[in-house]
């Protein structure tokens, strides 16, 4: 019996140590957040960088190749305009230039951006973005990025 109670607080301890960890107050800092469709508040994928490109909103859209086991993240968009890539977006990481993205990023935590090449583990929002020609899905906004 002690042996079955051992492996029982083993197993719960690993479940809890994976549960996804979101910033839910980083959803006020991002602007036009009606057209994101959120399927999940918190997940966690892994992956590895494909691209990094700096956005006029202050937003980093970062192109992530999933590890095998996690095709349920990603939709037809992500496959023909997305490179076959989820894509991240750690919100409000530089200064906007785009005007309507200005106040939504004041006082907005910022988070590390990885490089090209880089493994890594992303906990955030999955959302898919509805804005006018896009439909990919995403992890928008990124509370964390863990180097693995």
């Amino acid at each position: 019996m002690k042996k079955i109670f051992t492996i029982l607080v083993a197993l719960i301890a690993f479940y809890n140590s994976s549960i996804a960890q979101c910033n839910q107050e980083l959803w006020k800092h991002v602007y036009h957040p009606n057209r994101l469709v959120i399927y999940k508040k918190c997940v966690i994928v892994t992956g590895v960088i494909f691209a990094v490109k700096k956005e006029k909103d202050g937003d980093y859209h970062i192109q992530l190749k999933l590890d095998k086991g996690q095709p349920r993240f990603l939709n037809t968009k992500n496959m023909t305009v997305q490179k076959g890539c989820l894509v991240i977006e750690p919100i409000c990481i530089k200064t906007p230039t785009q005007a309507d993205a200005i106040q939504p990023c004041k006082n907005c935590p910022t988070i590390q951006i990885p490089k090209k090449g880089d493994h890594v583990k992303v906990t955030g929002s999955f959302v898919r973005d509805s804005e006018g020609n896009h439909g990919w899905n995403e992890i928008h906004p990124v509370s964390a990025i863990e180097i693995l």
